[in-house]
């Protein structure tokens, strides 16, 4: 006789007890929290190679601007107001533009550049004319902070000469020439600067200044923590007034530590904070200094301890 009775398979059906799904749990949470740091890392990894692409394609424009002006460099910024410069009224050829918007090295690469410049009536001096600005595009670095930033790069002010000096403004400054610059492989031309949220921008220039490249003391620590490298941070809103100098006309090393350059012969590479070095990579030996139009070359004498002694040979 036939039962109905189904037989028994032998399996039997059971579920993830407590203790072994918060095993799982446990584990993923491991695991992502090891990834996660990774994934991050690889991200910022990108933007640093976007950031470096930016300053290649700038110093390759700088490199072309050199070779068409008898390997002469663009100046920093040109004034815009003969009445607060008359002796440079001749040079000031650019006021149709706003009083605080100089034209800059940046504008002046715009024909071998292209990228990254907007046109706007905002910037002009009338409201009606229309003027071109280096924002945004290659000019911004990826990793910025604020999102709405124009410019992150600085040009070194050794190499973009000023039309005077900082104090009286009345001495002039000749323009920078590639020949003056004998050592193009070791000195920084374009950096990276710090950024304020509030004006949406950096310096125009990564200073020379000595001084601040050596901490603010004596004798000058030009390399490592004690040195201009203290000085790296964005400055959110509110502490413009107290920190946009010097914070906003140095490097900043916002890729993990690593802060992006590009050099007087166009090359680029990533330089570790506290590895920048004035007297090797920021002065131009022989060019004067931009406050008050003082000769250096006395920090590279080698009859005394001087900060720069040791770099006298290259240098020269």
């Amino acid at each position: 006789m036939l039962s109905n009775t189904p037989r028994s398979t032998g399996r039997i059906n059971r579920a993830f007890t407590l203790i072994e799904l918060l095993v799982v749990i446990a584990i993923i949470a491991i695991l992502a929290a090891i990834l996660f740091p990774v994934f991050a890392q690889a991200r910022e990894k990108a933007r640093q190679t976007t950031c470096l692409s930016n300053l290649k394609q700038i110093g390759l424009g700088v490199m072309q601007y050199v070779q068409d002006y008898d390997e002469t460099y663009p100046r920093l910024q040109l004034g815009n107001d003969p009445a607060r410069d008359p002796d440079h009224a001749v040079q000031m050829y650019t006021p149709d533009r706003a009083n605080w918007n100089y034209y800059s090295w940046k504008e002046a690469i715009e024909p071998y550049v292209k990228n990254g410049y907007q046109r706007s009536t905002n910037w002009s001096a009338s409201g009606t004319q229309t003027v071109s600005n280096a924002a945004g595009g290659i000019w911004v670095c990826p990793s910025e902070p604020w999102g709405d930033t124009w410019r992150t790069y600085g040009g070194n002010s050794m190499i973009f000469t000023k039309l005077y000096n900082d104090e009286t403004e009345t001495k002039d400054f000749e323009a920078q020439t590639l020949a003056n610059v004998r050592n193009t492989a070791n000195i920084v031309m374009v950096g990276e600067l710090g950024t304020t949220e509030r004006w949406n921008n950096s310096g125009n220039d990564l200073t020379s200044d000595w001084w601040a490249h050596g901490g603010m003391q004596w004798p000058p620590q030009f390399q490592g923590a004690a040195s201009g490298a203290q000085y790296d941070a964005d400055i959110p809103e509110g502490q413009e007034g107290t920190r946009s100098w010097p914070y906003t006309y140095f490097p900043r090393y916002r890729h993990s530590g690593v802060s992006n350059m590009a050099f007087a012969d166009g090359h680029v590479k990533a330089m570790n904070k506290g590895r920048l070095n004035w007297c090797e990579n920021i002065n131009v030996y022989g060019t004067p200094e931009t406050w008050k139009g003082e000769d250096l070359t006395w920090m590279y004498a080698t009859d005394w301890d001087s900060p720069c002694g040791k770099y006298a040979g290259s240098a020269k």
